[in-house]
């Protein structure tokens, strides 16, 4: 049994749904909506001074977002948010997979040892999240280079990365549940909760706007704002992301060799 080639196979046309949904996202935001917004900078202005300050930034709104680059920092807010879900979902129906038909024995009755399927799996949600966001970035450069913008591609590509790493944090967070849950009822319900979860604290963190809330806001941890204006992450929140990732990683590894089996 080639559990590698299995998951790819069934998770496939998930990553493709899900992929096209973000470069649609791309594609509303910068194609769509910037062009709008550029044109009508002091109605939107106007309109935007009858808010809360805390409602602006809870959403991303704010006066940067009337560069290109600071209205795709701010689309990130909503295609950070669906990179998520696509994370959570197939990495739920890769790890979950027995756990929800019920036919866990049968794996692991397979000639196979509990480190090997951890590993194919792994690698199975790693290539499907490697090759959607490869396609990501590159459309993001190429709408960039569309919109003349060629200046911010470098900036543009960096900003598109930190979606694939929050990916990357999530899906460390989602394999920790599904090895310990007992029970995994839905897909999409689970995989939501994890995505609105991460907004929600994210959000917090803006009206709160203390230091050390960021710390518990993973949406915030790959900032793209700081990348298209700095050109870099700030290290101590990608220290934080890379430590926890490895820390929960690590966890739910112990877990999956040596958890007992529940019929």
């Amino acid at each position: 049994m080639n559990i590698f080639n299995f998951e790819l196979k069934r998770s496939f046309f998930s990553m493709v749904g899900w992929t096209v949904g973000m470069l649609a996202c791309v594609s509303v935001f910068m194609q769509g909506m910037f062009p709008i917004y550029s044109d009508s900078i002091d109605q939107i202005m106007i309109v935007m001074q009858s808010f809360p300050k805390e409602f602006l930034a809870a959403f991303g709104f704010s006066k940067e977002m009337f560069s290109f680059a600071g209205f795709y920092a701010f689309s990130f807010t909503y295609l950070t948010l669906l990179g998520v879900m696509f994370s959570c979902t197939v990495t739920l129906q890769i790890f979950a997979r027995e756990k929800r038909s019920h036919s866990q024995e049968f794996l692991y009755a397979k000639p196979v040892t509990r480190q090997k399927m951890f590993a194919e799996k792994l690698a199975a949600v790693l290539v499907l999240l490697v090759v959607s966001n490869l396609v990501l970035v590159g459309w993001s450069v190429m709408v960039t280079i569309m919109a003349g913008e060629n200046d911010l591609v470098g900036k543009i590509a960096l900003a598109s990365i930190s979606v694939f790493c929050t990916e990357l944090l999530f899906m460390a967070f989602v394999i920790l549940y599904s090895v310990h849950a007992r029970k995994v009822r839905t897909i999409s319900g689970a995989a939501m909760a994890f995505a609105f979860a991460g907004f929600i604290l994210s959000a917090l963190s803006t009206l709160i706007d203390k230091v050390e809330m960021r710390y518990i806001a993973p949406f915030k941890y790959f900032d793209p704002f700081q990348a298209v204006i700095n050109g870099t992450y700030e290290a101590q929140y990608v220290i934080t992301a890379a430590v926890l990732f490895v820390a929960v990683m690590v966890v739910a590894a112990r877990r999956y060799f040596n958890k007992d089996i529940r019929l």
